[in-house]
Formats: structure tokens, C-alpha cells, sequence
């Protein structure tokens, strides 16, 4: 769970988050480890992959200083993905969100004013 932590933290630093729950979404040249050639790759998917990662690990293994971040992310996905109409697939993210920084600061924090956290 620590290796997922780990994962999860370089690739979301990596994305620039905080640009990217502002919505400013870029498309960077990232070199593929399997194929040694550039890929482009979203940093969307790159933070989408970040919070999988984390989400792994769990919020028992997350600072709690970091966990309105990893909320922020997990809300950031959700949100895109619900925007593609998949909207069990976000409802995980949701439930991962939540599950960081508990229901009632969810609900007061991103649902109530739709500001992030």
C-alpha cells in the first residue's frame, strides 16, 4: 500500500494539480517505460491514474494534511467522468472522496457551494 502511496503521489505531482482542478488541462510528451518512445498522455489521465493509486493505498496510509487533496482529486475525476456519462464509475471516486475526509465535510465543502476543496 506504501508502493501505491508513492505511485500515486509522484504522478499526481507530476500533473500539476493544482492547474489541473482549475481545469487548466494540458497535453505533456511523457516517455513510455515499456516502449522507451514518447507518448502524449493527458495530464486528466495522468491524475486519473494518480488517484487510483492512492485510492489503493487507502486513506489509513495518507497524512491527514494530504487528505483534502486526495479529496480534491478524487472529486476532480469524478467530475470528468460523470461528464462522459459514467456515472457509476464516478460515484467510486465520489465514495473515495468521501471516505478521506468523511461525509460531512463532503457535503459542506463540494456539494453545498459546488467549490472544490
Amino acid at each position: 500500500k506504501k508502493l501505491h502511496l508513492q505511485i500515486g503521489l509522484f504522478l499526481g505531482w507530476k500533473t500539476s494539480a493544482v492547474n489541473l482542478l482549475e481545469g487548466d488541462f494540458k497535453k505533456k510528451m511523457y516517455l513510455s517505460h515499456s516502449t522507451n518512445d514518447i507518448s502524449v498522455i493527458s495530464e486528466r489521465s495522468l491524475l486519473c491514474i494518480a488517484t487510483d493509486q492512492i485510492n489503493h493505498a487507502g486513506p489509513e496510509f495518507v497524512e491527514a494534511s494530504q487528505r483534502n487533496v486526495f479529496a480534491a482529486w478524487n472529486l476532480s475525476v469524478g467530475k470528468e467522468i460523470s461528464a462522459s456519462f459514467n456515472f457509476g464509475c464516478a460515484l467510486h471516486y465520489y465514495d473515495q472522496g468521501i471516505a478521506f475526509i468523511g461525509k460531512d465535510v463532503w457535503i459542506n465543502e463540494c456539494l453545498v457551494d459546488g467549490t472544490q476543496l
